[in-house]
């Protein structure tokens, strides 16, 4: 094909005049048999279907140069088809309308060491079975492991090198299952032996812990004219930051849902901060809520597991207090799940553990919002 515009005019007067000159020649050789009248027809559509124009069987052929001539009767009627696919061009397949594109569903884990992972692979089933390789990695789901200074990037969701692994796993192979034709995505940013609580709030510390001093690296949100804790602060920088790298690939983007996984830090060193983990869990909430412009924001509160934590019955009543008053906050039973017997310590999870917590907080999201199988809560610009 030969591309629209000024280059068919050319080819059109190119053709003509080739056709013309055979034409010439022909009557030359054997006479006027109608080919230049039919050349000086002005060209027009048939008022009939039009008909495949059979080249190769009509050639007639003179020896000795070969040179191909028409039968006279067909020259204007072949001079016409070719003209005609001259103007004729490619047309690209349209890209689909954004709107029929899904959204990616970004769902955040955040909270301390359980959120983290602390277990390993060869402990799945005991040992007595492989890790199965569809959880180890999983190449359709997006991945933002959150680092302080939130420089990271996209990637693929799988264990990590050493071997260990958050609920983020059995969280996104859950949700993937329930919505196949979906993108799903996870924002993690978790750090190891934090809480909500400031520091310099409370004295009550058990004696180990006396003069506990957390250098602002706690995940109280801003209040009282004070600054929010400086893990609060890298939380909402990790997710704007993902975010932000959806929507430079072009893609639009929901938030589904926040797991939290925490609680341990204030049920384990302070009976006060234990009593006030309520108010400290919903004014977490909240503010992330407002500060992400989701409003609607379902949560996902991991309890508090069954380890000796020194205040962790009074922390594990104010979770499941704050959990009643939110309509779009749910806590997830842990108390029954396996944790560590060796390596990584039995205030975690072990691999089946975490598997299963992931499991429950994918469903506890989906109950959340059933209509939605994770809910759609605020759409990107």
């Amino acid at each position: 094909m030969f591309p629209a515009g000024r280059h068919d005019n050319r080819f059109a007067r190119f053709a003509a005049g080739f056709f013309r000159r055979r034409a010439l020649a022909a009557r030359t050789r054997f006479g006027n048999l109608g080919g230049v009248a039919a050349l000086r027809e002005p060209c027009r559509r048939a008022p009939v279907a039009p008909r495949a124009v059979r080249i190769q069987p009509d050639l007639v052929f003179h020896a000795p140069n070969m040179n191909p001539i028409l039968p006279p009767g067909r020259l204007s009627r072949f001079l016409l088809v070719l003209l005609l696919c001259a103007g004729c061009t490619a047309t690209p397949a349209p890209h689909p309308p954004r709107a029929a594109i899904q959204p990616v569903r970004v769902y955040i884990v955040s909270g301390q060491s359980n959120a983290v992972g602390y277990n390993h692979v060869k402990d799945y089933h005991g040992g007595r079975e492989p890790f199965p390789e569809e959880l180890r990695v999983q190449p359709r789901v997006l991945y933002w492991d959150g680092v302080e200074s939130a420089t990271n990037r996209w990637t693929t969701l799988r264990t990590t090198d050493a071997g260990s692994f958050g609920p983020e796993i059995g969280l996104s192979h859950d949700l993937q299952a329930a919505m196949p034709g979906a993108t799903i995505a996870i924002v993690k940013f978790a750090v190891g032996g934090t809480g909500i609580a400031r520091s310099t709030d409370y004295d009550d510390y058990i004696p180990s812990l006396a003069h506990f001093d957390d250098h602002g690296r706690n995940w109280h949100p801003p209040s009282d004219g004070r600054d929010g804790g400086l893990l609060y602060a890298a939380l909402l920088r990790n997710v704007r930051a993902a975010l932000a790298g959806l929507e430079a690939q072009g893609r639009r983007w929901e938030l589904c849902g926040f797991v939290w996984m925490q609680g341990e830090h204030e049920g384990g060193i302070s009976p006060r901060m234990a009593k006030d983990y309520e108010g400290l869990l919903s004014g977490f909430i909240g503010a992330v809520r407002g500060d992400l412009h989701a409003p609607g924001l379902p949560f996902a509160v991991g309890e508090i597991n069954s380890h000796t934590w020194a205040f962790g019955d009074i922390a594990r009543r104010s979770q499941a207090e704050a959990c009643r008053k939110d309509p779009r906050a749910v806590l997830v039973p842990t108390m029954d799940l396996p944790r560590n017997a060796g390596a990584g310590g039995p205030a975690h999870f072990d691999a089946d553990g975490t598997l299963a917590l992931g499991s429950r907080f994918a469903r506890a999201l989906r109950d959340l919002n059933p209509t939605r199988n994770g809910g759609k809560v605020e759409t990107g610009k």
